[in-house]
């Protein structure tokens, strides 16, 4: 009944509020926990057994093994106007040059990426020839179907302004808490509508005592454009005399000028955030753009940005959107091994341009797939002759 009413998280808004149900409260460097209540009937003496179904961390890939994923910035053909095995040309998108004249598609297949939505990936049977190509297209006939590489840049820039607009009013919550008004013509409010988290501070304080204060944020409904539903607990009377007027986006940014108009244009895609130093010192931040508002030209991001690094103008913030990248649940050891070696967190935090012999490492990834495939050959071959003597 809880699955055909829809009302298993995952099923209902997981994607879509996934600050509340995943964030910094719930998260632990290596532990995975489950809370449970059971009610013992009387004479037993044991608890259910609970199983649990891993799936494993998405990491950077780099089409190790000839395969890419749509790009969205292309229409593309439907993918079913192509098959496994279909022999078709590799062309570039930015010119319509020849990459390869024939080549074959060994794989075609699906998965859902950590924002929920469903990738589209082809696989070829030997290496494209990319070179420094990072988005190409493949034609059959008269269909032509897109891809971008895991390092494809779609555009780059620098922020404009902070996403940052004083309270011109509130209210109290259609459910709980209250709701937060800002001037609806802003980029602020074009960004609350396609975000999920806002910090509230009193301008007046300085600029450490902000930062400390906007290290917290608040998930809220974007019900309307310029207003944050649902803010907090706290009622709005006590809100208002509390004399925060102020409220920034966590977990969006503004774009320069150059950047597309077209709606949803840069989902999915990564955004590298540079903060530059007077004394030349860089600090990134990476995010994945969660949504994107052409008009207004303010992406949001999967996870806020650091209350101490929030992306603002004057010149010393820059960005890079590229590609979402080549990520995948991998099995491939190889692969695994430079995820360790470059993650920050828990691994050794290498940097890929300087420390990494990446072409090395792609080369061993295939390597260690044509051995499990050997595998696999060899086992059913024992198992055949001993069956047949």
């Amino acid at each position: 009944s809880k699955t055909s009413a829809n009302n298993f998280k995952i099923q209902s808004d997981y994607y879509e509020r996934r600050l509340e149900y995943w964030g910094p409260n719930h998260r632990l460097l290596d532990t995975a926990y489950v809370v449970a209540e059971y009610t013992i009937g009387e004479g037993e003496t044991t608890i259910p057994s609970v199983d649990f179904v891993v799936r494993g961390k998405l990491i950077e890939s780099y089409n190790y093994d000839f395969s890419y994923r749509t790009d969205p910035g292309n229409t593309s053909a439907a993918i079913s106007n192509f098959a496994i095995g279909d022999t078709v040309a590799l062309k570039k998108t930015s010119d319509n040059s020849t990459i390869q004249a024939s080549i074959t598609i060994a794989d075609i297949y699906t998965f859902l990426d950590e924002s929920g939505t469903s990738i589209q990936k082809v696989r070829f049977a030997t290496d494209p020839g990319l070179s420094t190509t990072t988005a190409f297209y493949m034609q059959k006939s008269s269909n032509n179907y897109y891809f971008e590489t895991y390092n494809h840049a779609a555009h780059t820039g620098t922020v404009p302004a902070k996403l940052e607009e004083t309270i011109t009013s509130s209210a109290s919550g259609a459910n709980s808490g209250v709701a937060v008004n800002v001037n609806s013509s802003s980029a602020t409010a074009a960004a609350m509508n396609i975000s999920q988290a806002l910090s509230i501070f009193d301008s007046s304080l300085d600029a450490e005592a902000i930062e400390r204060i906007i290290r917290e944020y608040y998930v809220y409904d974007p019900t309307a454009t310029g207003t944050a539903n649902d803010v907090g607990s706290d009622s709005n009377t006590n809100f208002t005399a509390s004399d925060l007027d102020t409220v920034i986006v966590r977990d969006a940014i503004q774009l320069a000028s150059g950047a597309s108009s077209t709606n949803d244009f840069y989902n999915e895609k990564t955004i590298v955030l540079t903060f530059t130093d007077t004394d030349g010192s860089t600090f990134k931040q990476e995010r994945v753009i969660t949504d994107y508002d052409g008009t207004n030209k303010v992406a949001s991001v999967n996870f806020p940005w650091d209350a101490d690094n929030i992306p603002e103008g004057g010149g010393k913030y820059t960005y890079e959107i590229k590609t979402s990248g080549d990520r995948r649940v991998s099995t491939n050891p190889a692969i695994q091994l430079l995820d360790y070696l470059l993650e920050k967190r828990y691994g050794r935090g290498l940097d890929l341009d300087t420390d990494i012999d990446l072409q090395g490492f792609l080369l061993a990834a295939r390597n260690c797939d044509a051995r499990s495939d050997v595998s696999v050959v060899n086992t059913n071959v024992s198992l055949s002759n001993s069956a047949g003597g």
